[in-house]
């Protein structure tokens, strides 16, 4: 079984091409993608440490997986995986509603995620969602910041907060017959 951060090491996480989504809706045309950096490169810090975006590699919670005839066959999660499950939880009513994106300067939707690539392509209310660098004032700045991504066998889940409207979320994505669809979502005022 893989986390996330085990993914993007072992080489897979190099280019993600736009295509159409399983929530539904199709890709614009993809602009020129940039420089694609290596899988060390993508998740290496300012100072040569490891972003790990709070990735749990505990393996605590972790369900073994049986050896033989019986065991479930899992596909391998891909870095086009995590993009349509991240689109998923972007098109989630609970988490949009609390965004207000209908306020001055929410729209459009601008996340951060350490290992988000930038060339990524999301929408979110028809419109291209920006990915950009960690806010400087999360108060003020209306900026959905992702804070964990998680996945276990057939599941990714996501927790996020938006500071701006004092809400933290926590989705769970799972894979269902090849596609990916919202198990449940969680948003709460704090």
């Amino acid at each position: 079984m893989m986390n996330i951060r085990q993914l993007a090491q072992t080489g897979i996480f190099a280019c993600i091409c736009a295509g159409s989504w399983a929530c539904g809706g199709a890709g614009s045309p993809a602009a020129a993608p940039e420089a694609e950096a290596s899988p060390e490169q993508a998740l290496a810090q300012p100072n040569g440490s490891k972003a790990d975006m709070g990735v749990d590699e505990s393996g605590e919670g972790e369900e073994a997986v049986e050896e033989g005839a019986n065991a479930p066959e899992q596909q391998e999660i891909t870095p086009d995986d995590l993009r349509v499950a991240l689109q998923i939880v972007i098109h989630d009513e609970a988490l949009r509603s609390a965004l207000n994106l209908g306020e001055p300067g929410r729209f459009p939707l601008q996340i951060h995620g350490e290992n988000f690539p930038s060339h990524w392509e999301l929408t979110a209310e028809s419109e291209a969602v920006k990915i950009v660098p960690a806010p400087e004032n999360s108060k003020t700045e209306p900026v959905l910041v992702f804070t964990k991504a998680q996945q276990k066998g057939e599941s990714i889940t996501f927790k996020y907060r938006y500071d701006v409207e004092g809400v933290i979320g926590k989705s769970t994505v799972i894979r269902v017959d090849g596609r990916w669809e919202l198990k449940g979502s969680r948003v709460s005022a704090y």
